[in-house]
């Protein structure tokens, strides 16, 4: 783990180069210098160790594997601010990778953002404010904050914390700006044309429903920005993750999104087919 500087605050981050990825998994393939993956975890309780092992099996795959634990998270500094400041942490840490390139043997000019539920929303806030991405992963998140917070309150899903209270509130007329700087589907047109989306999503999500990914992917097509959606029809919310927690179709539908995952970044950051 290292420390990087997002602003005035410190934060944590998990990395992970095909050379120390070695030692738990298969041999390395690969030459220097290695693409970049900004894997950026679901959730708002730092990066598990599920996490960590995606991180390991990707940085396998050649990679150099970034996962930022965002501010408030194991031991970083600030506040969960859920799509906001954790998107100035994802872009700050490129700022690092890219201070540091040659110590991790990395190449800046190809770099892809992987993130997974609340991790694809910050992917998604970050490939609009810059365009130094080659490819975007976005698993299983949240694209219209406003249907989903209503989905939740319908479902009897909307927690009652204080983080929520504060951000939600009683719905988009008690917090217009929060609601507003969490729309995700909003200035797509921002988005670096030339960038490829990978939109994954389970059929039996009860947390984020499919109707977020074909939000988001109809209004990326309407952008002209190339992107493939894979949807399976018995995964549930997570179930990229948690993989060691998975029997049946749902674990055999993790392992065939992952491998979709692998071609579409080797496509996308070495242009192998």
């Amino acid at each position: 783990a290292i420390f990087y500087p997002s602003g005035t605050l410190k934060i944590n981050a998990f990395i992970v180069t095909p050379e120390k990825a070695q030692q738990h998994l298969s041999e390395d393939r690969y030459a220097a210098n290695y693409p970049v993956i900004l894997f950026n975890h679901g959730g708002i309780s730092g990066l598990n160790e599920n996490s960590k092992r995606r991180c390991r099996e990707l940085s396998a795959q050649g990679y150099v594997v970034f996962a930022s634990s965002f501010r408030g998270e194991d031991r970083s500094d600030g506040k969960i601010e859920v799509a906001l400041g954790e998107v100035n942490d994802v872009l700050a840490g490129l700022h690092w990778l890219e201070q540091n390139a040659a110590m991790e043997h990395l190449d800046p000019q190809r770099v892809a953002l992987v993130g997974f539920s609340h991790g694809a929303l910050i992917s998604l806030q970050a490939a609009k404010r810059a365009h130094r991405f080659k490819a975007l992963v976005f698993s299983y998140g949240v694209s219209d904050v406003y249907s989903w917070v209503q989905y939740l309150r319908d479902s009897g899903q909307l927690g009652q914390d204080a983080l929520t209270r504060k951000i939600y509130g009683t719905g988009p007329q008690s917090r217009p700006n929060e609601y507003a700087q969490r729309f995700g589907l909003a200035n797509l047109d921002k988005l670096d044309p030339s960038l490829e989306v990978l939109i994954i999503q389970g059929k039996l999500d009860e947390i984020v429903p499919p109707s977020q990914a074909e939000a988001l992917a109809k209004t990326l097509n309407a952008q002209v920005i190339k992107t493939t959606v894979r949807y399976f029809p018995d995964a549930t919310h997570g179930f990229l993750i948690r993989r060691e927690a998975l029997i049946g179709l749902e674990k055999q539908q993790s392992d065939q999104a992952w491998r979709e995952i692998y071609q579409f970044l080797a496509r996308t950051l070495k242009q192998i087919n």
